[in-house]
């Protein structure tokens, strides 16, 4: 059985910035997305906070009844990142990070936990539970993360999804660095724990990392801003080169995929992608041709270009109207 997942940077999620909600709603609902990331959910540069929790706040408020009417049977959740300094940034970005996860009722629910007060719906939350050594030079994240727990209806099963949008800051590879680095922290620091965290009963879960990371992997033949296809983390959430793996250290490894074009060139009316920005990140014994959890498999991570879109748009109304990204897909296959 597949569950599809999506990825999409919408580039403020505004009317106010000319953003056409409905076109959004449209493609979310044409891919049949049981869940989608959202990234840069801001408008004219501020965070829309929805707070955490159902009872949403402030103008989000007006946003979620606005894409939720045009998605009968989806939910949604908001999530807001305040940007932090860091001092090796040459070129800050003081707006932070909105984020969203939209998912459709009819096949997954929220994650539920038992504790001394009752059960308890799991809300998506920010997350910024990580220690890092500072002494090897690694600081926080300049915006944290956004983590979801979804239940598969009928199923043991769980999807952790952990979305982010990576600082970019400049060209410079002060900022480019800075960059590796933060995946690093995500693959080394906050994708283990959350992944072997338990919340009161031993269910099976596939967690992704997955949003817009502002690097490319080689396969993409982009030519820039490089990074490296696999993590690999000692079990002291230390990251190592492929020719220095400790052998006295438990290992794991985490390998990002998905090495499509996935950004709009900024000009012209062909159809033209630059970067290879959107990926997903996966622990190794759960992506490629490798499978655990009684099956479970991560496969296909792709772009969907825009002539591929489930709706009638040209590039230049795609790009003035909807993002500078395209919405990535990928699906993870369970076994009955």
């Amino acid at each position: 059985m597949g569950y599809k997942i999506g990825s999409f940077n919408v580039k403020n999620l505004s009317k106010n910035n000319g953003t056409n909600l409905d076109i959004i709603a449209q493609i979310i609902a044409g891919e049949r997305f049981d869940i989608v990331a959202l990234q840069e959910v801001l408008d004219s540069g501020k965070i829309l906070d929805g707070g955490m929790g159902r009872r949403v706040r402030g103008e989000a408020a007006a946003y979620e009844d606005y894409l939720l009417r045009r998605l009968p049977g989806y939910q949604m959740r908001w999530g807001a990142s305040n940007v932090k300094k860091v001092a090796s940034a040459e070129n800050g970005d003081k707006r932070g990070e909105g984020y969203a996860f939209l998912w459709n009722t009819r096949r997954v629910e929220l994650a539920k936990h038992v504790t001394p007060s009752g059960e308890q719906v799991f809300n998506p939350r920010i997350w910024g539970q990580y220690s890092l050594k500072r002494a090897d030079g690694v600081q926080r994240l300049v915006r944290d993360p956004f983590f979801g727990r979804f239940k598969i209806k009928g199923m043991k099963q769980e999807i952790r999804l952990i979305t982010t949008h990576i600082y970019f800051g400049s060209n410079s590879a002060v900022d480019l660095d800075l960059r590796r680095r933060e995946l690093n922290i995500l693959a080394g620091a906050i994708y283990p724990r959350l992944h072997d965290k338990t919340y009161g009963v031993n269910t099976p879960a596939i967690t992704v990392l997955l949003g817009d990371y502002n690097l490319n992997l080689r396969d993409s033949l982009v030519g820039s801003s490089y990074m490296n296809a696999v993590i690999i983390v000692d079990d002291n959430g230390m990251v190592h080169s492929a020719a220095d793996i400790p052998t006295d250290k438990n290992i794991r490894t985490f390998t990002t995929r998905q090495s499509q074009l996935s950004t709009l060139s900024s000009t012209g009316a062909e159809e033209k992608y630059s970067n290879n920005y959107d990926h997903i990140t996966v622990e190794t014994s759960i992506g490629g041709d490798h499978r655990a959890h009684d099956g479970d498999a991560v496969v296909n991570p792709h772009a969907i270009r825009v002539c591929d879109l489930p709706v009638d748009i040209d590039f230049e109304t795609y790009r003035s109207k909807v993002s500078d990204h395209l919405p990535i897909s990928v699906e993870l296959s369970f076994r009955d």
